[in-house]
């Protein structure tokens, strides 16, 4: 037994940690297994896929907590993206103070995330797709569409206003050192 069949049982009633617990291994699942064994009483070390089951299985109360549970974890994950964001925009900042210009990779790709975006999305407004490619048009949409909006949220979110007084306390603090 793994964490996918776990995931797969409680998927309806608690659809954050069950998506966690069926993704890949990493961050996100990491946050489903915490969130799962505070909401079954048990610690993350003594937590197994078969003790989880069993006790999802066995009390009916468990499916309530882990709806408390789900929306915790739905917290914990929405910080961690946001904490990306601002590390991202972090370093932006330290790239510049050092090198004292802007590091264009970063403009580059966002550049290569748009045009692809609109490009796909010309594609399929406009031409005939083949016979059978169109699943692959749609996959490729959608995963640009997500990266689109990371983008547009790291250039024009609602911090950057946040972001653009950090750069000029930055060159305040430069400007001030060089006197």
């Amino acid at each position: 037994m793994d964490w996918k069949e776990v995931g797969s049982a409680i998927l309806d009633f608690a659809p954050t940690i069950g998506g966690a617990l069926l993704g890949p291994p990493g961050a996100a699942m990491g946050v489903g297994i915490k969130a799962l064994a505070g909401a079954l009483g048990m610690s993350e070390d003594e937590i197994t896929p078969e003790a989880a089951l069993s006790r999802i299985q066995a009390d009916p109360q468990v499916a309530a907590d882990l709806k408390k549970a789900d929306i915790a974890a739905r917290v914990e994950i929405r910080k961690a993206e946001l904490a990306d964001v601002a590390d991202a925009r972090a370093r932006d900042v330290a790239i510049t103070k050092i090198t004292g210009k802007r590091d264009i990779n970063l403009y580059a790709l966002a550049w290569l995330v748009v045009i692809g975006f609109f490009s796909t999305l010309t594609v399929l407004l406009l031409h005939a797709v083949p016979e059978g490619q169109d699943p692959i048009l749609y996959v490729l949409l959608g995963a640009l569409s997500s990266e689109f909006a990371r983008v547009l949220a790291f250039f024009f979110g609602s911090s950057r206003g946040s972001k653009e007084k950090t750069n000029i306390l930055a060159d305040i603090q430069h400007y001030n050192k060089g006197r």
